[in-house]
């Protein structure tokens, strides 16, 4: 339901640097930024909790700490403790496979996705947090050149979404062509070519 763009509180995240620079700057009309986090940062704090149980991907265990309280009765009655949870669902598909994706979850849904995970510094170390996230800015003036590059890379929608949608959808990436091509002067030269395919 996530990849069909249903409401959810997951957050999509990729292993790969490039791909999660594909995905910041296909659509952004201004600057963007790919936000970086340490996941074995967050695999080990979530370990740290009291009964965290040894399989994050485990339904049982991400119920218990992502879904509701354990003991309230109703569970709506007590808040989670904030936190963020990394997590990829054991039966995956291919797209999960292709973008190297995995999903952070925010544990508290009456706090925001930045609320829960300032709240995992420990022992009021302000700087915890800052040492395991960071946030890199990409400048719109670059995102035609880095477009140029990731698809030299073979990364676009065509790959990133196997099937007909994934095809129809990298149409959008040329728009970010023609700079280059101009540079190039290969646009000029199809256009001239242009009449030849109506006589």
């Amino acid at each position: 339901m996530r990849h069909y763009e249903a409401p959810c509180r997951l957050v999509d995240f990729s292993s790969s640097f490039y791909i999660a620079t594909y995905f910041a700057i296909r659509n952004a009309r201004t600057d963007a930024a790919v936000v970086c986090v340490d996941h074995t940062w967050l695999s080990e704090r979530f370990h740290s909790l009291p009964d965290s149980g040894k399989v994050l991907q485990d339904p049982e265990v991400f119920w218990r700490h992502a879904m509701r309280h354990p003991y309230a009765v109703p569970p709506e009655t007590i808040d989670r403790e904030p936190f963020v949870i990394p997590v990829r669902p054991f039966r995956s598909n291919d797209r999960i496979h292709v973008q190297q994706g995995t999903f952070l979850c925010p544990t508290n849904v009456n706090k925001t996705f930045l609320e829960n995970l300032g709240a995992m510094r420990r022992n009021g170390d302000e700087d915890e947090v800052k040492k395991h996230v960071v946030k890199i800015r990409i400048e719109k003036a670059w995102h035609p050149r880095i477009m140029h590059s990731l698809r030299e890379m073979n990364i676009g929608s065509e790959t990133l979404y196997p099937g007909l949608g994934g095809f129809a959808a990298s149409l959008r990436d040329i728009l970010y062509l023609p700079d280059q091509l101009i540079d190039d002067g290969r646009l000029s030269d199809a256009i001239k070519q242009i009449p030849r395919f109506w006589e």
